[in-house]
């Protein structure tokens, strides 16, 4: 008879109740443990601080528990955890570069008086303007990015977003915490909550998909077209992203390649200016924890009416303030039955986690992308720091390029390279977060014309926008000289004017552009009552 293994598929939240019936029944310690995403018991004891630590309380004494990750928590953090002390075994799965995928990030910090709100408002209205979000040349082919995946970390300036930007509940989805207070707000309007296509082969998605921290880890995401963009701030703790660990997660959200944007992500960020000093966050935290041993200690000695008293304490104080002071928490213990007094390591950590960002981190963009590029799987792009690739070149040109916003300085940069490297054209016309514009430039004037305009931005759009137009140029010429007609100089310089402005071209009108669009025939003619002047003959 083939022996059927059980599977039972729990939340950390409910973990406790399927292990105390799995106790009674006598076969908990035949099961194996397998804790998926381990790192968000870290990242959540921020607003699930009991919950995550009495997960862990709840798994002493068994035998058999794996904990996998792909962006683990770091080892010293670890090393500070008491239940992971009984951890045998860690296996790092090394994977074949070969078969690694490198994700392409733009990162772009905010301006003076930027806020998040504002700047994803900003993207949405290029969307509403362009009818895309990104487009690059693939295979010769232009493809558009037509939705968008925007991990923000608070519902509240969500909200605000779908609001300032006029958006179509119909078209926005929102993914968070199925308690959070804002969703009766959101639905009420007609906001999608928590829908997400499962359908690998046609996926069929909102254009606008909103996703908070609490609601992204192992979420995979299937679109053909969708476009990443990220956003934290340094100066506000709750729109804070961890570059170690959520940023990679967030990176590798979307599953299908046949998306050309699937690797493609813009990350929005703040530094922060005003970061306490080692000292002081050291003393503050060692308080914490001097406090939850006396807490503890004293909890232990009194008698069980007491103990239930303090208790009850400390499971009704606010959430907001609950770590303020110290880090305990009561815990049910499903194994021995009743329930304990625990400090919370998780929490603690967490504090440690922050200020560490905030000192190492966010105090500086330097530190920020060094500490991103230091990942085999992401490539930066940023002002002040670009990856580096397989070739010398192309580094050089992308850390030249990105280095300055100025058009001329961008131009001159990008023509010089095309100039001398056209071999690599198809990788320029893959670059996401390079500017369609100076690809077309380039295709449609070449670098000659463009350097003989000294590459300005407005005289080059102009010489590209006439050659752009050229065949309806040609077909207002016809209009407006006939074949076989005898034009003056200056009836010739005004017609073509007016043909350039009728196309909202700024083009300034030269008799002589007539050449460009009609065959003529430039001639002298001389009247009894006139000087000698010249005229255009119209062949055709």
């Amino acid at each position: 008879m083939k022996k059927i293994t059980p599977i039972v598929l729990v939340t950390v939240d409910s973990y406790k109740y399927v292990a105390e019936q799995l106790s009674h029944m006598g076969v908990l310690q035949e099961f194996t443990v397998l804790v998926d995403e381990f790192q968000e018991l870290m990242s959540d004891s921020k607003f699930k601080g009991p919950t995550e630590i009495e997960f862990l309380h709840n798994l002493h004494g068994l035998k058999k528990i794996v904990y996998l990750s792909a962006t683990p928590i770091p080892e010293p953090y670890i090393e500070q955890m008491e239940d992971f002390d009984d951890v045998d075994y860690t296996y790092d799965l090394v994977w074949d570069p070969s078969v690694m995928e490198v994700s392409r990030l733009q990162s772009i910090p905010y301006k003076k008086k930027e806020t998040a709100r504002s700047i994803c408002v900003k993207v949405i209205k290029d969307f509403q303007k362009n009818g895309y979000f990104a487009r690059k040349r693939v295979g010769g082919v232009t493809v558009y990015s037509l939705e968008a995946v925007f991990f923000l970390n608070e519902v509240a300036t969500i909200l605000q977003i779908i609001k300032d930007a006029k958006l179509d509940p119909k078209e926005v989805n929102v993914l968070c915490s199925a308690s959070n207070k804002r969703i009766p707000e959101l639905t009420k309007m007609g906001v999608h909550i928590g829908e997400l296509t499962t359908d690998k082969d046609a996926p069929t998605n909102r254009t606008f998909t909103f996703c908070t921290r609490a609601s992204f880890s192992g979420v995979d995401f299937y679109s053909n077209s969708a476009m990443t963009y990220i956003f934290s701030d340094g100066v506000l703790d709750w729109h804070t992203h961890d570059v170690i660990i959520d940023v990679p997660q967030i990176l590798g959200r979307q599953r299908l390649e046949i998306n050309p944007f699937w690797k493609d992500a813009v990350l929005f960020y703040r530094p922060k200016s005003k970061v306490e000093t080692m000292k002081a966050a050291a003393t503050r935290i060692q308080q914490k924890e001097d406090n939850s041993v006396a807490w503890i200690n004293h909890f232990k000695a009194c008698d069980d009416a007491t103990k239930l008293m303090l208790a009850d304490g400390i499971r009704k104080r606010d959430p907001k303030k609950k770590y303020e002071d110290d880090y305990v928490d009561i815990v049910d213990d499903t194994v021995n039955g009743g329930f304990v007094a625990k400090m919370n390591y998780l929490v603690r950590n967490v504090e440690i986690r922050d200020y560490q960002l905030a000192a190492f981190v966010y105090s500086n963009p330097i530190y920020l992308l060094s500490t991103l590029d230091s990942s085999d799987t992401i490539s930066v792009t940023s002002a002040t720091h670009v990856s580096s690739s397989d070739s010398p070149e192309l580094d050089t040109f992308r850390q030249n390029f990105f280095k300055t916003e100025r058009f001329s300085d961008r131009m001159k940069a990008y023509t010089e390279f095309r100039k001398a490297h056209s071999e690599m054209s198809e990788l320029l016309y893959q670059d996401t977060f390079i500017d369609f514009r100076y690809h077309d430039y380039y295709d449609t004037l070449g670098a000659d014309n463009i350097d003989q305009l000294n590459y300005k931005e407005v005289d080059i759009e102009q010489a590209y926008r006439v050659i752009s137009n050229t065949g309806k140029i040609i077909t207002a010429c016809h209009s407006r000289f006939v074949t076989g007609g005898k034009y003056t100089l200056k009836e010739v310089k005004e017609g073509m004017q007016d043909i350039y402005n009728a196309l909202g071209l700024s083009q300034h009108a030269k008799a002589v552009d007539i050449e460009k669009y009609l065959d003529v025939d430039k001639k002298q003619f001389t009247s009894p009552t006139t000087k000698k002047r010249e005229l255009y003959y119209v062949i055709k």
